[in-house]
């Protein structure tokens, strides 16, 4: 983007009862190492920037580290309206404290987040979805807020507004910038359930797949 080397992981991470642990040999207990993994080694070179569903509550949680080190400032002390933490949820907190990374879901600064993220018919509502960055630079973070809910699923999608590339002018002031907004696209999903099912075509991996396939498609559309 620009002049400035970005990576943004746009993460889903399935929930602990589910199969597809099993179905693929992976440790349901260890579910964010791949990602704490891919963490420490791009933010050596980029600035990183962590946003998904990741099927853990981590309650009012903020990364304990910095705030001991009283790097955080007020305004980014979280005031969640979800205070539990689940099992996934610790595990989380430990890669974010690992990563020293911080959650932007319910900050003061972006105080349009303060919302829970999943809300299932079936259910009560959750906070699952988060923005995760480090403390040190949330300048390039112009917004951040979370949508309504819509049609395609029962979690409100998290929009993100970017601003990179800054152009200085003699007095140092920023004369040109150019701004990015990472949103969901819905008018593109059917186009990426295809190419999916064409990947899955291809592979021996069993009715039960190619039927769970067929339920996920729902979602996208």
């Amino acid at each position: 983007m620009g002049d400035e080397n970005l990576y943004i992981a746009a993460s889903y991470i399935s929930h602990k009862e589910s199969n597809y642990y099993s179905r693929f040999g992976l440790e349901c207990d260890d579910p964010f190492t791949d990602l704490c993994l891919d963490i420490l080694v791009f933010e050596k070179h980029v600035k990183v920037f962590i946003l998904g569903d990741f099927n853990a509550r981590v309650g009012k949680y903020q990364n304990t580290e910095i705030l001991e080190e009283n790097i955080v400032n007020p305004f980014l002390l979280r005031e969640s309206k979800d205070c539990i933490v689940t099992d996934y949820g610790r595990i989380l907190i430990h890669m974010l404290d690992w990563t020293t990374m911080i959650v932007l879901n319910d900050i003061n600064v972006f105080f349009l987040t303060n919302l829970l993220t999943c809300l299932p018919v079936s259910s009560g509502g959750s906070e699952l979805d988060y923005v995760f960055r480090k403390a040190c630079d949330l300048s390039m973070v112009n917004a951040f807020k979370i949508g309504p809910l819509s049609p395609y699923s029962d979690h409100k999608p998290l929009y993100l507004n970017l601003i990179l590339s800054h152009s200085i002018n003699k007095c140092g002031k920023v004369k040109e910038e150019r701004r990015y907004i990472i949103r969901p696209c819905y008018n593109k999903a059917i186009l990426y359930a295809k190419e999916v099912e064409s990947h899955l075509s291809k592979l021996s991996l069993g009715n039960d797949v190619k039927e769970n396939w067929k339920y996920s498609k729902l979602s996208l559309r």
